[in-house]
């Protein structure tokens, strides 16, 4: 009876884990998705590279890093805004992001 109990133990732990990790899977696919209608970055480098083929991207006081993966290379982060203005000075196909 003792070895019964035990392996019916071992079967409802092995289904909690099983039932565990399917929760956590359906969970973190609905929460990605709902959460992804939030981030604007992939919209926000889309409209930057349709005004420039090479643009130069820059961030002013705020460096998030969604940012640098849209952007796919590293963004200076400007602290002054002379330095922001410099930049954005500099040609066309400079463009800063900040929030």
């Amino acid at each position: 009876m003792a070895n019964l109990s035990r392996v019916a133990g071992l079967e409802a732990a092995r289904v909690f884990a099983l039932a565990a990790v399917a929760l956590v899977t359906a969970l973190f696919a609905v929460v990605i998705v709902r959460a992804d209608r939030f981030q604007h970055s992939r919209a926000i480098f889309a409209a930057i590279h349709s005004r420039s083929d090479a643009p130069r991207v820059a961030c002013f006081n705020r460096l998030e890093p969604s940012w640098v993966f849209y952007a796919g290379k590293p963004l200076t982060n400007y602290k002054s805004t002379a330095d922001a203005s410099a930049f954005l000075a500099s040609g066309t196909d400079a463009f800063i992001v900040t929030s």
